[in-house]
């Protein structure tokens, strides 16, 4: 009987002593929780452009897809939509697809209405085009124009 007491005696120690290692199951590291999303960066957008002769009171005057070559300078007017707070976006000006200006200008909110201008020389004839483009380069509108 005592063969027995000592027998049982040795597998509950072993029991105590292996039992929580047995119990234990191995642990794989958990996956890193993703990072928060980014926030949206804002979307532009333009929510109308015109080509014009002049700018009076933050509107196009005399809007037109071609213009003499006496004009003195072309307007791009830009209505910017999207901006969350001060951004920029730029005015790129193509001479027979040839970059000839680039102006930069703040955008302030939304809605936000800017311009540029172009002086035109009498021997700059043929198509022209400008675009409204952002930070990042991506172009939110463009117009054709002509001097004939």
């Amino acid at each position: 009987m005592q063969v027995v007491w000592r027998t049982a005696r040795s597998l509950v120690l072993i029991g105590l002593l292996l039992g929580p290692a047995w119990a234990e199951q191995p642990q794989t590291p958990a996956a890193p929780a993703p990072a928060p999303a980014a926030p949206a960066a804002p979307t532009l957008s333009v929510a109308r452009d015109a080509v014009a002769a002049n700018v009076v009171d933050r509107e196009p005057q005399d809007a037109a897809e071609t213009f003499a070559p006496t004009i003195h300078a072309v307007y791009y007017f830009t209505e910017v939509h999207g901006a969350e707070g001060p951004t920029t976006i730029t005015h790129r000006w193509l001479y027979q697809d040839q970059v000839v200006a680039e102006v930069t200008l703040e955008v302030g909110g939304s809605p936000w209405r800017t311009w540029s201008s172009k002086t035109i020389l009498p021997e700059w004839t043929g198509t022209w085009k400008v675009e409204a483009v952002t930070e990042t380069g991506q172009v939110l509108a463009s117009k054709t124009f002509a001097i004939q």
